[in-house]
């Protein structure tokens, strides 16, 4: 059986809109249904987004309304963010979130113009997330959330998400699960223009009533908890969605994360590490480059690469870069590396008492020092054919006192099974090297 094409699955999902249950098909459309979902690929999304992996991080939330346009959204680019349908076409946020499978089928049909599908294809920064409401097929990119009703408010990811009928609340539900505090909604005006539906962009090719707007503020106030209005601001003074608190807010933005950089060797299980790497990143957004690399013949060469890797990227980039292993992933938004200024590593605590420096999470500023003991770590390792990097990093550290190194918590550096709670971890290594290191050799 031929792979299916993204034309293949557009023309199913149509079918599947089209054929919309009627009593005497009712029993033909659940078969069409089931088909459909025992096809679609596995989405996984509950290792990739887990309850609170977003824990006290302000988020923003997009939304479509007109007040939008009082924002510069230029302002969130480091920011945590969910843009619902078209807000991607104004900013990179963490997750493009939808649960309107027309939505996706008119990006593929070009209705918004060929750029905004090529952008929505080739979107890398972050993931796309649709809420999952009626068997839709969509390609394995697009990661699928299971609904968990119309009138709910789910309180687990492995519940799914409570749509309340439309994308803001499904939105505000993920984004509450996923820990962030405060969440600030922007769009949320829950009006139009008088009679019918109002965007700060150009619209959809379907434009309904504003009294659609009424049903929308109606689950709102139903069914979302008390408890979670606290979390949650309006910043649309003259929204008619009152149930939270409602202020504008002055933006600021964020300090620039570094640049996530790593690499793994083709034809290996490396390859499947470096996706669950790549997962994470885009989880919360963080830019990164992960690029698949030849094996030059042996696992100790391959690692001895890290050390040209990095200093390559330091200097083309001309930024500051955070090196993780391949086998690593994010597991918490890792805020401490925007505000560090020397080349930093965590240093493991040895049985005999000595520190063990460790590179599989390593932090290099772009400055003028830590390029210079980037340049003499690549010496030495020239220099030393059969000796790890690691070892030849701690020996540069060992050589001038630590000066120019700071050093970071465990947290930053957890090998899952050296003790500790990983799951409050930032960045957890799966020491793939236990399993492939002979294999490669």
């Amino acid at each position: 059986m031929r792979s299916r094409t993204r034309k293949d699955i557009l023309q199913i999902s149509k079918t599947a809109q089209q054929n919309t249950p009627k009593s005497r098909d009712i029993k033909a459309v659940k078969t069409r249904y089931r088909v459909i979902e025992k096809e679609r690929p596995d989405s996984n999304v509950v290792e990739i987004l887990h309850d609170g992996m977003w824990k006290d991080n302000p988020c923003y939330i997009i939304g479509g309304g007109e007040s939008v346009k009082k924002y510069d959204l230029s302002k969130l680019r480091n920011s945590l963010v969910i843009g619902i349908n078209r807000a991607f076409e104004f900013i990179d946020p963490a997750i493009i979130f939808s649960m309107d499978g027309r939505f996706w089928s008119w990006i593929e049909k070009g209705e918004f113009g060929e750029e905004t599908r090529e952008r929505f294809i080739s979107y890398k920064h972050g993931l796309k997330v649709w809420l999952n409401t009626g068997g839709m097929f969509y390609p394995a990119d697009i990661l699928q959330v299971r609904c968990s009703g119309n009138r709910v408010w789910s309180y687990s990811l492995e519940d799914g998400i409570g749509s309340g009928g439309n994308s803001g609340f499904a939105a505000l539900n993920l984004a509450w699960l996923l820990g962030a505090r405060p969440i600030y909604l922007l769009g949320y005006d829950m009006k139009g223009d008088g009679s019918r539906q109002k965007w700060f962009h150009d619209g959809y090719p379907i434009v309904q009533p504003e009294s659609v707007y009424h049903k929308f503020k109606s689950s709102f106030e139903k069914y979302i908890p008390k408890e979670v209005c606290k979390d949650v601001i309006n910043c649309n003074l003259e929204s008619n969605l009152n149930i939270f608190e409602r202020r504008l807010i002055d933006m600021e933005e964020e300090p620039l994360m570094p640049l996530f950089v790593s690499f793994y060797t083709k034809g290996t299980g490396y390859e499947n590490e470096a996706k669950k790497l790549i997962a994470s990143l885009r989880a919360f957004g963080i830019r990164h480059e992960v690029d698949e690399i030849d094996s030059r013949g042996s696992w100790i060469n391959n690692v001895r690469y890290k050390v040209d890797f990095i200093l390559n990227k330091l200097i083309t980039h001309k930024r500051d870069i955070v090196w993780v292993d391949a086998d690593a992933i994010i597991n918490r938004r890792p805020v401490l590396l925007r505000n560090l200024k020397n080349l930093s590593a965590h240093f493991r605590l040895r049985k005999d008492g000595t520190k063990e420096l460790l590179t599989g999470t390593l932090f290099v500023p772009y400055t003028e020092q830590a390029i210079e003991i980037m340049r003499a770590w690549k010496e030495t390792t020239e220099t030393m054919p059969d000796t790890w990097e690691q070892k030849t990093l701690q020996g540069i550290y060992n050589a001038c006192g630590g000066n120019g190194f700071d050093i970071l918590p465990k947290s930053y550096c957890h090998i899952f099974d050296s003790g500790g709670d990983v799951s409050e971890s930032h960045i957890v290594h799966y020491q793939a090297s236990r399993q492939y290191k002979r294999v490669i050799t």
